[in-house]
């Protein structure tokens, strides 16, 4: 990887740092998600909410029961499966249940992570595993469904962005230093992001500060698009880590949000262990709000992970689990606000399908979008 990014940034002058985020995550066969790594339980560099047990993929599946009430022959297309492991387990209980979908269709740009997801599906479904189906192109879909995503926008590249000491906007590039070694530096931002940052600024209702750093996703739009154009009628539900855009922006939150893991560790430099490390960005649930909106679908909710699994039965499907100490350790993941209770977020959105979904019975957040 490190000789692959050299060559890349050398061949160009530099390149921004979306583009760099787009080699060391997904650069064929070299890139992080690309390569054949342990990445999402506590054996890789981070763990997941399916990853932690089986009760998030069960709650899920419990709302696409009350989906399919609405729309019987409703699918469930999953964007960006990771391991396979929130298939695995929606498409158990639904089975259970005797409510599997009609289709259980994966989006997934990962070759290595679609093998993965292929074997560990066939090895624990056996013959259910043929209702599961791989697409590249989300935009032939146009059904009848219930679309989750988790953990998938914080994993699409980012650019980073200043304002300088005198209030003008630069982006950030990444540059083969006078050693060799790869750096980053400030130039002046693309017209692309600099109208971004002006538009956010003005939906802000401030300016952002002198020597303010942080990220726009430029990509999350067109993404977010994608999907909606996906969905005929349904729902859209996304779980992620995140802000509303007044807290994602805050002036007290000078350096932005990106985070980088490696064996279960956080810290903030992208450039070490390019292609071995995940590289990563919050998200402003208010870009994807608007987005969704603009797009045609209608708002359902908007909570945090501990009010979704509190409301949505948590407590009832724990009594059906037999290891007390592994059932403690993942509720406490799942919900506590030092864990994943109050960071990660849940967003729901749906298409000519108003239902009542219970995990977004609770407290909503929407006021903050």
């Amino acid at each position: 990887m490190q000789t692959h990014l050299a060559a890349r940034v050398s061949s160009q002058g530099g390149i921004s740092f979306a583009q760099f985020m787009q080699e060391v995550l997904y650069a064929p066969g070299l890139g992080y998600y690309s390569a054949g790594a342990t990445k999402f339980s506590m054996a890789g560099d981070f763990t997941t909410a399916p990853e932690s047990g089986a009760l998030f993929g069960r709650l899920l599946a419990r709302h696409f029961n009350v989906v399919r009430a609405a729309l019987p022959d409703a699918s469930i297309i999953e964007f960006g499966a990771g391991s396979g492991r929130l298939a695995l387990t929606m498409l158990s209980e639904l089975h259970d249940m005797n409510r599997l979908p009609a289709r259980y269709i994966i989006v997934e740009v990962s070759a290595d992570l679609r093998e993965r997801q292929r074997e560990l599906l066939a090895t624990r479904l056996g013959d259910l595993a043929s209702c599961v189906t791989w697409v590249d192109d989300p935009a032939s879909l146009h059904l009848e469904a219930m679309i989750v995503a988790n953990e998938v926008m914080d994993a699409l590249p980012v650019e980073r962005f200043r304002v300088d000491e005198q209030g003008a906007i630069e982006q950030q590039f990444v540059v083969v230093g006078e050693g060799g070694a790869l750096e980053t530096e400030w130039r002046g931002a693309s017209t692309e992001l600099k109208t971004h940052v002006k538009q956010l600024q003005q939906r802000l209702g401030r300016e952002l500060p002198n020597d303010y750093q942080s990220e726009a996703c430029l990509m999350l739009p067109g993404w977010l698009r994608l999907l909606a154009q996906a969905l005929e009628r349904g729902v859209v539900v996304l779980s992620d880590y995140g802000y509303g855009r007044q807290d994602f922006y805050r002036e007290e939150r000078q350096r932005g949000t990106l985070t980088c893991h490696f064996r279960q560790h956080a810290h903030h430099d992208p450039l070490l262990l390019p292609g071995i490390q995940d590289v990563t960005a919050w998200v402003d649930f208010s870009l994807v709000a608007e987005t969704l909106r603009d797009a045609g679908l209608e708002y359902l909710g908007f909570t945090n992970q501990s009010q979704f699994a509190l409301q949505g039965g948590i407590a009832e499907l724990a009594r059906d689990t037999d290891d007390a100490i592994d059932l403690a350790r993942e509720v406490q993941m799942l919900t506590m606000p030092g864990q994943m209770g109050e960071r990660f977020r849940l967003l729901a959105f749906h298409r000519h399908c108003q239902v009542r979904l219970p995990g977004f019975t609770g407290r909503d957040y929407g006021y903050q979008l």
